[in-house]
């Protein structure tokens, strides 16, 4: 009992610390950027089923709640969340076509996100042996692997080849914002853009709010841990792996 008195009283003292309004302003700013993606994953859907009506509100909700579901599922699970509602609220657009737009989304993250990465080694603050993991059994596991993938994947294909045909004009229908450049980076890059300096911005303020204090740089790395764990989302929300990366 007294150890979890001790407990409770450590995290009262913390908690008086915590700059409510800069915590406040934080969640303002992260808000801002889910509704900005949510924004530009909603042009992506209504370039992919032109002549239907793709409402905002559906959209945001669905983006909201599958970024919600990702904080507590591995695996990402709240994307296929959102591939899910969007499929039951917008006419015309399966799950193939939900989901390759929702692939589209990613096309800037992947520059972005790569970039910090990249500036994240080349200033030293990624240990560059974490970029030098090997899986058990070396490189051949992965040759095997990925063959008996690919095998499987002509097996299948060639089982089904009207339903790939099927597949794969769904596929490029959710990307079809793709072939308008001009669309594309006005409707989609334009305000993931924004929502990118919203998102280091939160950052800062979520740094500040809690004392653990920091420049741009510090929540521009932060922001780099959360890319990592979102290239292996082995954990609920990234736990554990951003802070193996931080230490």
């Amino acid at each position: 009992m007294n150890t979890i008195a001790a407990v409770l009283q450590s995290f009262a003292q913390h908690l008086s610390r915590v700059s409510f309004e800069l915590l406040g302003l934080a969640v303002l700013l992260h808000l801002s950027n889910l509704m900005l993606r949510a924004t530009a994953w909603r042009a992506i859907l209504t370039a992919a089923v032109p002549g239907q009506r793709v409402r905002w509100r559906s959209v945001t909700g669905a983006y909201l709640a599958g970024a919600g579901m990702n904080g507590i599922l591995p695996a990402r699970g709240g994307d296929v969340a959102k591939v899910v509602l969007v499929n039951r609220s917008v006419p015309g657009a399966s799950c193939a076509v939900v989901a390759s737009g929702l692939l589209v989304e990613t096309l800037l993250d992947a520059v972005v996100g790569g970039g910090l990465l990249a500036w994240a080694v080349w200033s030293g603050a990624v240990p560059t042996r974490l970029l030098e993991v090997r899986p058990p059994g070396g490189s051949g596991v992965v040759v095997v692997i990925a063959s008996a993938l690919m095998g499987a994947v002509v097996i299948a294909a060639g089982r089904a080849r009207g339903h790939a045909t099927r597949l794969a004009h769904k596929l490029r229908q959710g990307v079809a914002i793709l072939e308008s450049p001009r669309a594309y980076l006005r409707l989609v890059a334009l305000p993931q853009a924004l929502g990118w300096v919203f998102r280091v911005a939160s950052m800062y303020c979520f740094l500040h709010a809690f004392h653990v204090g920091g420049g741009l740089n510090h929540a521009a790395l932060a922001l780099v841990a959360g890319s990592v764990t979102s290239v292996m989302p082995l954990t609920p929300g990234g736990l554990g792996t951003q802070q193996a990366l931080l230490m």
